[in-house]
């Protein structure tokens, strides 16, 4: 009997320790249902337990995040912590909220919040996960790496500077063991967004060009050496991508890279020793005379691959380039080489489309006209060439030099023309093979409508010039002579 009391008492002596170690850890539990079914019946058996009405601080966080209530959340999270401060679920809610109300808004003021989550975390005795490379961001661990995961995904409220400077500081000190998602969130997405805003202005800038090339230099160096890593470690290494991860940052990369840097890939010896490779050419002329068309070695590569194999395609496609550099006479040159190579009908006018096109870019209508009418009698069928034609007389209202009712009489047969030459391609084209142009013949006689009605006939005035509504008037603009029914629009 006496033994028995003394393991009774031992095991209350017990039962009550672990309880105080409760309290002192988890006071929260007081609030609990653990602690009204555990710990008050340990000390009063035969007390009856009244049940409240009464939630958990972390239950209440669980509810609130079921109904993505984040500031709810956050606002409990104080109480949260100062009851549970040894519990993971504390911190892992409020980093819950925290980041979707990243994802909702940048904001400073959330990224400081998420930053002293991980404070608190480390501060309350909670011990750093060991980092897990089985994949992409695993969100549940509570480490460094974590933690600058988070910091690069969400940083876009801090200015590219400031935040560079820290995640390549960060991932340096890593070595090839710093996740590569933190420096492709952080530094390569926000490097491409400004590249697609501003890529002429940086190719134009040397120096900025070459800032560019150096950053994305050192971030493709960071890839590799985080590539190979994983590629060792990593038994899910196809979650991190890196191929295309290197491919999008090497492409970027040669859109900025500076003439210099460029020579030093393909220098001018490497140009000579493949001056009959056509293929070779192609590829070096496509980059150079999109980049650096007035460079010495560019022209040079230009003239190789222009004397191998020589082809309508090919000076066509030389006389293209030019003209997307607005080198307006090197197009004309290429295009008329190409007119020359013509193979048929075809060919010829679509040679005569472009020379005409670049004429209308010179504001050299009279020839533009002419020329684009010379594709039409070899070519009857392309929309393309209609829309262009309706394009290049609507332009001419820009040169007419009359003035008040002369100048309503002229452009209102210009506009007429307009219309009345793209309603002839729709007769002459196939809508199923040409959709797009049609739709930009759509749009083209909407505009032509649009400067008809901004030049009101007025009926007392045509009387006065002995005209009405329909009767047929001519307009000259320099070598342009045009007639058409004045219409009302």
């Amino acid at each position: 009997m006496k033994q028995h009391l003394l393991v009774v008492m031992a095991l209350a002596a017990m039962m009550t320790g672990f309880v105080s170690e409760s309290w002192a850890q988890y006071p929260g539990m007081k609030q609990e249902a653990w602690y009204k079914e555990n710990v008050l019946k340990s000390d009063n058996p035969g007390a009856e337990v009244v049940e409240e009405e009464t939630e958990g601080v972390l239950q209440q966080m669980q509810r609130l995040q079921a109904s993505k209530s984040w500031h709810e959340m956050l606002d409990l999270y104080p109480q949260a912590k100062k009851e549970y401060s040894r519990n993971r679920n504390v911190y892992g809610y409020a980093r819950f909220a925290l980041r979707n109300l990243l994802g909702e808004s940048s904001n400073q003021n959330y990224l400081d919040q998420l930053d002293q989550i991980y404070n608190d975390y480390y501060a309350a005795g909670l011990n750093p996960d060991t980092y897990n490379y089985a994949g992409r961001d695993n969100g549940n661990q509570w480490n460094e790496m974590q933690q600058m995961l988070d910091y690069a995904r969400f940083s876009s409220c801090v200015d590219f500077e400031t935040r560079s400077a820290k995640i390549m500081a960060f991932v340096q000190a890593q070595g090839e063991k710093a996740d590569p998602w933190i420096i492709y969130n952080g530094i390569m997405l926000p490097i491409n967004e400004q590249m697609k805003v501003n890529i002429e202005s940086i190719r134009k800038d040397n120096k900025k060009s070459q800032d560019y090339y150096s950053r994305l230099t050192a971030i493709q160096t960071e890839f590799e050496r985080e590539d190979a890593f994983l590629k060792e470690n990593s038994n899910n290494y196809s979650a991190y991508v890196m191929d295309r991860k290197i491919e999008v940052c090497e492409s970027s990369r040669m859109l900025v890279i500076p003439f210099a840097e460029y020579i030093k890939i393909h220098p001018e010896s490497e140009i000579e020793a493949h001056k009959n490779d056509e293929a070779y050419l192609a590829k070096r002329s496509e980059e150079m005379s999109s980049r650096w068309p007035k460079e010495a070695l560019t022209r040079k590569v230009d003239t190789y691959y222009a004397n191998i194999g020589a082809t309508y395609a090919k000076f066509r496609t030389l006389g293209n380039r030019a003209l997307d550099q607005k080198d307006f006479d090197t197009a004309l040159r290429n295009y008329e080489r190409a007119y020359e190579l013509a193979e048929n009908d075809n060919q010829h006018a679509e040679a005569y489309y472009y020379q005409a096109l670049t004429y209308h870019l010179q504001k050299r209508y009279s020839l533009g006209n002419t020329t684009i009418n010379k594709a039409i009698e070899l070519i009857d069928n392309d929309m393309r060439f209609y829309n262009l034609k309706s394009t290049i007389i609507l332009a001419v209202a820009s040169t007419v030099k009359s003035a008040g009712i002369d100048l309503a009489l002229d452009i209102n047969v210009l506009v007429t023309n307009a219309i009345m030459t793209v309603n002839q391609g729709k007769r002459q084209c196939s809508k199923d093979d040409q959709a797009s142009e049609f739709e930009k013949a759509e749009t083209n006689i909407q505009n032509a409508k649009k400067l008809g009605h901004k030049y009101v006939l007025a009926k007392g005035q045509l009387f006065m010039k002995g005209l009405s509504v329909g009767q047929n008037y001519m307009m000259q603009s320099g070598d342009i002579r045009l007639s058409a029914p004045l219409t009302e629009y």
